[in-house]
């Protein structure tokens, strides 16, 4: 059996200095300095930048950003360059996460939530098509860090 012992608080600062570095490396750490801030919808449109915009060219919502929400449509890269348009993605999307993540500590929240996205699978039409106007198809290149 293996004890970590004093090497945990190790393990947990260079972990903390990896993910720290790796938001860096893609200007992350530059978007609370910018006037807009961090906005759920800025979150969504760095989520899916890092996935890619395959999805857009599908004109659906990515799964990678709304899985297990409300928005969530059928349609998935199964793999590379391999479309299945009845697949439900059964991982939850980043939206998801940071939802649940504002629940269990509501300072994590940005300071303009525009609104909630719930992970109850109902139809909802008005909520979904304002999210698909204000998250998946507003592009803010202009408002991307330098």
């Amino acid at each position: 059996m293996r004890c970590w012992g004093s090497r945990i608080p190790d393990l947990i600062d260079g972990f903390i200095a990896g993910a720290l570095d790796a938001l860096h490396l893609d200007g992350l750490d530059q978007v609370a300095k910018t006037s807009e801030g961090w906005s759920l919808p800025r979150f969504a449109y760095e989520s899916e930048l890092w996935n890619g915009f395959g999805y857009r060219l599908r004109s659906i919502p990515s799964p990678y950003v709304f899985g297990g929400t409300t928005v969530q449509q059928p349609g998935k890269f199964i793999r590379d360059h391999a479309f299945s348009p009845t697949m439900m993605d059964p991982q939850l999307g980043t939206i998801a996460i940071v939802e649940k993540l504002f629940e269990l500590d509501p300072s994590l929240k940005f300071g303009d939530l525009l609104a909630k996205v719930t992970t109850r699978r109902r139809s909802c039409r008005r909520r979904i098509l304002y999210l698909q106007a204000r998250l998946v198809w507003a592009s803010p290149r202009s408002a991307r860090p330098v």
